[in-house]
């Protein structure tokens, strides 16, 4: 906001040769039509309030530049707040989506380049934002999803541990062995072996 603050305050000078309180208004007036119409653009909720009637009537009655000063920074805050939570939901409503598309595409896999592109995102960026909504990488996500599935696959015992390792995505059963004992400390055939012994 301090940005804000002194791009208004330069709109708005106090001292000097202040303007008139027609134009003042005329000024403030102008300011909140630019903040409605990117409000407007960008999708903001009650984005519409800047241009109220309320609000109108509060331009109508400026008449020194700090009336308008404050009135416009008020008006930046809320815009300021609205396109911030607008902003995390687009960010949750995304990584929500990528879970989604991860779980989707267990068995086939999908790329970071792919998902990046179905959420119009650079990989880049989406690697970055989903690790910082959800404190782990996408490929760590994908590899607990797959062991995960592959729990619950161990309970059918007419599955063979390779058979389960293609079924969520891998294509070596090694490399797959190994990834799941990282994850729960027993390798496929010993969890199997442990949900046995638990019945």
């Amino acid at each position: 906001l301090p940005a804000i603050d002194a791009a208004v305050r330069a709109l708005l000078p106090i001292g000097g040769d202040a303007p008139e309180p027609a134009a003042l208004r005329a000024m403030t007036l102008r300011i909140l039509l630019v903040f409605n119409q990117v409000a407007g653009e960008l999708d903001l909720p009650e984005g519409d309030h800047l241009l109220a009637e309320r609000q109108l009537a509060v331009v109508a009655n400026l008449g020194r530049v700090t009336q308008a000063q404050a009135h416009v920074l008020g008006e930046a805050r809320w815009f300021c707040e609205a396109f911030r939570q607008r902003t995390v939901t687009h960010s949750r409503q995304v990584i929500e989506k990528v879970k989604l598309l991860l779980r989707q595409h267990c068995k086939d896999g999908i790329t970071v380049k792919e998902l990046a592109a179905e959420v119009f995102l650079t990989h880049t960026y989406l690697c970055m934002l989903f690790k910082q909504e959800t404190g782990e990488t996408i490929k760590d996500y994908q590899t607990r999803i797959r062991v995960e599935r592959a729990k619950e696959l161990l309970a059918d015992f007419r599955l063979k541990t390779y058979e389960i390792c293609f079924e969520v995505g891998y294509t070596d059963p090694g490399y797959f062995a190994r990834t799941f004992k990282r994850l729960t400390g027993m390798n496929p055939t010993e969890f199997r072996d442990s949900r046995t012994a638990q019945r």
